[in-house]
């Protein structure tokens, strides 16, 4: 499940399997369709609450209440059926859907005010390293200029992916010493089939004992309510 983005969704899978998806978005607020949606893709496929064996939500960076809204409703679905969490990152799960023929990704979420969540992978022998992240939010000609001194190697490309690029698309169309290219939008946005997959491959690595808990939310922006100053005493 994903709630870190104005649109959330969720998907039910039996293994590599996808049984049902949906997405949803709506005045009543993910607080409130998560757990319906939940309910009927369940109904859906004929399964009990206590026959989930894994539950994968996504850790962020993201909206500051929509991931603790797909968290606090994944760790009461554990608690109530002792059914582990796994958590995955927003970037690395955007980077996991591109196609195969990019060298480099950078990936890029808007994280509002005019910033952005983002990270840069190389793929080397069929597999995903992050090469950079600056772990916090950071404006889109900051991390322009970031990628403009870096070393890229010759012959190699550059592929940008997520939303990021709904807001900001004037980033790929500056003259940058290495063949840009834009992935497909649908690929902007995470795939809750893809978050399911990949969370299954994490369990099965996991060493055992295995904790119901796997995952801390990844917030990388202080919330917008800040809890007051202490007083100072009066002198």
């Amino acid at each position: 499940m994903d709630t870190a983005a104005a649109q959330g969704s969720i998907a039910l899978l039996d293994g590599e399997r996808l049984l049902a998806r949906e997405s949803f978005q709506g005045a009543a607020g993910h607080a409130v369709l998560l757990p319906q949606v939940c309910e009927d893709l369940l109904h859906t496929v004929g399964w009990q609450a206590a026959e989930v064996e894994l539950l994968a939500v996504c850790s962020g960076p993201g909206a500051f209440a929509g991931l603790r809204i797909a968290f606090g409703f994944a760790q009461g679905f554990s608690l109530a059926h002792a059914i582990p969490i796994i958590g995955l990152n927003t970037l690395d799960l955007l980077a996991a859907q591109c196609a195969d023929e990019a060298d480099w990704l950078a990936v890029v979420v808007d994280a509002r005010r005019q910033e952005l969540f983002a990270a840069l992978y190389q793929r080397q022998g069929g597999q995903l390293h992050r090469r950079h992240a600056p772990g916090s939010a950071l404006s889109p000609q900051v991390w322009c200029e970031q990628l403009a001194r870096w070393p890229w190697p010759a012959n190699n490309r550059l592929t940008w992916t997520g939303n990021g690029l709904q807001s900001y698309p004037t980033m790929i169309q500056q003259p940058w010493p290495l063949p840009c290219q834009q992935s497909d939008p649908s690929l902007w946005s995470i795939d809750p089939a893809s978050l399911g997959r990949l969370a299954q491959q994490r369990w099965h690595a996991t060493p055992s004992p295995k904790p119901l808990l796997t995952t801390l939310l990844d917030y990388q922006r202080r919330p917008d309510a800040d809890p007051p100053a202490p007083l100072l005493p009066n002198r």
